[in-house]
């Protein structure tokens, strides 16, 4: 039997992630052991996708973190998953990726980041967490990357990969190498990633809609 794998979110998933994930079923029966990973490992981990492969539930897609089962991918995807991580474990590679957990009030809940697809090699280190923030673009940088969307439709969003550098009192924005703006605020986590010397490549978002004209945002964890 394989050692578990390490909880920590510092780590590269083999799952392709996304902001939009499924919500784990089962997290209520996984309370106290949830606890006790959010107590050492926080609200963002790494979790394998193991398949079980005996008894009355065979097939089910089990969260496991650091050898401890706390949920479960969904009935209604947990097929598109299955394929995914049984190519993965022919290859030799384990399924993981993060997973953001909130106690709730009443019950925890998890939020499954990765989709049921292999990771490309491009794709961005950090994890999308959440929902975009909003990039303070320099001047006239909102002009040119509109202008980039070559497209004169009133809506517009494209995907990009965005890199960040830890600047005082935040982190400066930078697309194709050049610097288009600044987030601001702390972003412990993207600088416990920094000093940990993995890149500082997030998913960002090139957007233009009716009455709100363009805006930049991109997907860190905080």
């Amino acid at each position: 039997m394989s050692p578990p794998i390490s909880p920590t979110w510092l780590a590269w998933p083999t799952l392709s992630e996304a902001g939009f994930g499924y919500e784990a079923t089962g997290a209520t029966h996984h309370s106290a052991e949830l606890a006790r990973i959010m107590a050492q490992w926080g609200d963002l981990f790494t979790a394998e996708l193991v398949i079980e492969r005996t008894g009355q539930y065979a097939g089910a897609v089990r969260l496991i973190v650091g050898g401890i089962e706390v949920g479960s991918v969904p009935h209604g995807a947990a097929d598109a998953y299955r394929l995914v991580i049984e190519a993965l474990n022919a290859a030799g590679s384990a399924a993981t990726c993060r997973v953001s957990a909130d106690e709730g009030e009443l019950a925890p809940w998890l939020l499954i980041l990765g989709r049921p697809a292999v990771r490309p090699d491009d794709a961005p280190f950090l994890p999308p967490v959440g929902a975009g923030d909003y990039v303070a673009l320099a001047a006239g940088e909102a002009e040119r990357l509109d202008a980039s969307l070559n497209s004169r439709a009133k809506t517009k969003h494209v995907f990009r990969t965005a890199s960040l550098t830890v600047e005082p009192g935040g982190l400066a924005v930078w697309l194709d190498g050049v610097r288009v703006g600044d987030l601001l605020g702390a972003y412990l986590r993207v600088k416990e990633a920094a000093r940990a010397g993995f890149p500082l490549t997030c998913l960002a978002e090139l957007r233009r809609d009716p009455g709100r004209g363009f805006r930049f945002e991109v997907f860190a964890p905080r």
